[in-house]
């Protein structure tokens, strides 16, 4: 089972420096490994998008494409629309943040992250963040592409 962060969702729909690995990466997979996408990874998608809109790095057309084009991989199950528990949610992130917060600082969303890939089961991490993907692998979690 796999987990994809922002910064790997977004590589997969935009054409930016880690584009082409993040395509790659899953040109690799027999099947559509059905990555989770809770209400909080959407946000946290939409809101990256909308920031790459106010700095002039996108156009609002871009942002209209890939929103058709998440939609179109949830119905073909690439992505899986999950729901947040929110107490399990914070709690797991409590418990990961006490292991692995002191070594690199890690911050809290990133986190949350650790938590959603935790409770639905990843043990693939995908990530381009560097900090986030130190952390994953803090918290035992195969770090990818």
């Amino acid at each position: 089972m796999e987990y994809a962060d922002t910064s790997f969702l977004l590589s997969l729909y935009l054409p930016d420096a880690n584009h082409a690995a993040a395509v790659g990466y899953t040109r690799g997979w027999k099947r559509p490994p059905r990555l989770p996408l809770t209400p909080f990874g959407a946000f946290e998608l939409n809101n990256s998008l909308r920031r790459l809109l106010h700095k002039g790095r996108l156009q609002s057309t871009d942002l209209v494409a890939v929103a058709g084009l998440v939609r179109a991989d949830v119905a073909n199950e690439v992505l899986e629309d999950c729901p947040l528990e929110a107490w399990r949610w914070i709690d797991t992130g409590n418990q990961i943040s006490r292991r692995v917060t002191p070594q690199p600082g890690t911050r809290a969303l990133d986190i949350l992250h650790l938590a959603q890939a935790q409770i639905r089961g990843a043990t693939t991490f995908l990530s381009f963040d560097r900090n986030q993907r130190q952390a994953a692998a803090l918290a035992g979690l195969t770090v990818a592409p």
